[in-house]
C-alpha cells in the first residue's frame, strides 16, 4: 500500500484509530463525500434509510462497497443502495449499525467485522452481464442479464 490519501487520514483522525490498520480494513478507495440535496435520497422504503447529513460520510471501494459515517459521537457502519433519478445517482443507506464512540465496542474489530458484513451483503447482490462476463452493482445493471455499458454498446440502449 502506497502513502494514505487525506481521506483515510480524516476517516481515522475522527475515529481516533491508526489510520493504517484502519486502511487494512476498508476496501480502496475511501473517499469522503458531502451529502448534499442533489446526491441524497430522501426517498425511503423498503429497508432504505436518508444518509444523516450531520455526519462526515465515507464511501469504500469501488464500485462503492461501504459507507461508514461518524459524527455526534457515534460511528455508523452501512451498505449503500444507489438509484437513479434521470442521470443523477441517489445515493441511501441499509443495514445500518451505529455504536457510540464512547464505548468500548468501538474499536477497530468492531469496524472490520461491521465492514466485512456490509461488504459480504454488497457483493451478494452484484450480478454477472451475460454480454461482458463483468460482475457489477445492481445500480450498474440495465436487468438481471444486462449491464448498463453493454446496453448501450450492443443493444442500441441511450442513457
Amino acid at each position: 500500500m502506497g502513502p494514505l490519501d487525506q481521506d483515510i487520514e480524516l476517516l481515522g483522525s475522527l475515529l481516533v484509530l491508526d489510520t493504517v490498520e484502519l486502511a487494512a480494513h476498508l476496501p480502496d478507495p475511501v473517499e469522503h463525500f458531502d451529502v448534499d440535496e442533489a446526491f441524497r435520497s430522501d426517498r425511503e422504503g423498503d429497508d432504505r434509510e436518508a444518509l444523516d447529513p450531520a455526519l462526515e460520510w465515507f464511501a469504500a471501494g469501488s464500485p462503492v462497497l461501504v459507507l461508514v459515517g461518524v459524527g455526534g459521537g457515534v460511528c455508523t457502519v452501512a451498505q449503500p443502495v444507489v438509484t437513479w433519478m434521470g442521470h443523477v445517482p441517489q445515493l441511501a443507506m441499509t443495514q445500518a449499525e451505529s455504536v457510540s464512540l464512547d464505548a468500548e465496542v468501538a474499536t477497530l474489530a468492531w469496524i472490520k467485522r461491521e465492514v466485512a458484513r456490509v461488504t459480504s451483503a454488497r457483493k451478494a447482490l452484484f450480478r454477472t452481464c451475460v454480454d461482458c462476463g463483468e460482475s457489477n452493482p445492481p445500480e450498474w445493471m440495465m436487468n438481471d442479464g444486462i449491464c448498463q455499458g453493454c446496453a448501450e454498446r450492443n443493444h442500441g440502449v441511450v442513457f
